[in-house]
């Protein structure tokens, strides 16, 4: 929960950063339009009439791009037209307006309208990008509720399956669905995080970009941490209540130790015999490393038809 309180800091800076980028967005879009136009104004719209001078169907934002001639100002910049480019060409030589900003080229349009084809460098734009940032509430939030639930879990996932076991030794097994996630959730917190990033990553990206609407961002927030909830609830009552219900506890001996090394760090992989015989392979936890041996046996839950493991129940030794 310490860590969890620490990372509230870059996730409030990253929720006021939001709220600032919301209230420039409103700003904008509320301001009037200039009598006396100025680039540098940020209390009103400056108009000031231009000509595309070139379309760049690509740019590096992944938006077409278009170079502006201004005045006595020359500026490229990315643009999306969510509807907005309907009465526009936007080819070499159009006549377009030019929308100012707190010195940006933040829209521009046909003459004698409003501008509203929005550039990257309007507020509103710049909104969903800022959006990515509520994202640091998601590990601060799921630190918080891991310390929450590790304190209130009844028993570790190991005492869970041993105490049922004693209690049903052979499967099928039943067990209480609520002590299920009570438990799971005070050891797969980790779940948690990674579910909702990668759902407010995707349905974020969908979502904000195709519609333009960066204030939907925590809407999105809420209804992915909902729904990233569900999604690990469900995968942790699969994956555990799976083991208690079906799995079969026996003694494996480990007949080949291999020390395994790669980017996620050194791994050991261990050979035991199945059911039929035949030899199966399992890497074992990073608390193994080095703590295991050919000749050992490992207290497992193992497939009732195959006798793979499923999960080891046995801890390792400490080092002398």
């Amino acid at each position: 929960m310490v860590l969890g309180a620490l990372l509230c800091v870059p996730a409030a800076i990253g929720v006021a950063i939001f709220a600032a980028g919301w209230a420039d967005a409103d700003a904008a879009a509320a301001a009037p339009v200039c009598a006396k136009p100025s680039r540098d104004s940020g209390a009103c719209l400056s108009l000031f009439d231009g000509t595309i001078a070139q379309r760049i169907p690509g740019g590096p934002k992944f938006m077409p791009q278009v170079k502006i001639v201004s005045a006595d100002t020359t500026v490229t910049v990315g643009y999306r037209c969510l509807g907005a480019c309907g009465m526009l060409r936007i080819e070499s030589g159009t006549p377009v307006v030019t929308g100012w900003w707190k010195g940006q080229l933040v829209a521009f349009g046909p003459p004698g309208e409003r501008p509203a084809v929005e550039t990257d460098a309007s507020p509103e734009y710049r909104l969903g990008i800022e959006a990515y940032l509520l994202g640091l509430v998601i590990p601060a939030v799921s630190l918080l509720l891991a310390g929450f639930f590790r304190r209130q879990a009844p028993s570790t996932v190991n005492e869970l399956i041993l105490g049922e076991v004693a209690r049903s030794p052979d499967p099928p097994r039943d067990v209480a669905r609520w002590l299920l996630q009570r438990v799971a959730w005070g050891q797969y917190l980790w779940l948690l995080p990674i579910v909702w990033a990668v759902l407010y990553l995707v349905v974020g990206g969908l979502v904000i970009f195709a519609t333009g609407q960066g204030r939907l961002a925590p809407l999105v927030l809420l209804v992915t941490f909902v729904t990233s909830i569900a999604l690990a609830a469900w995968m942790m009552d699969s994956y555990l209540a799976g083991i208690i219900r079906t799995a079969a506890r026996r003694m494996i001996e480990v007949r080949r130790v291999d020390r395994l090394s790669g980017r996620g760090g050194d791994q050991t992989r261990v050979a035991y015999a199945l059911l039929n015989g035949r030899m199966a392979d399992y890497i074992l936890d990073g608390p193994w490393n080095g703590r295991v041996k050919i000749g050992d046996r490992l207290d497992a839950m193992t497939s009732s038809g195959s006798g793979s493991i499923r999960r080891v129940i046995s801890t390792p030794k400490a080092q002398s």
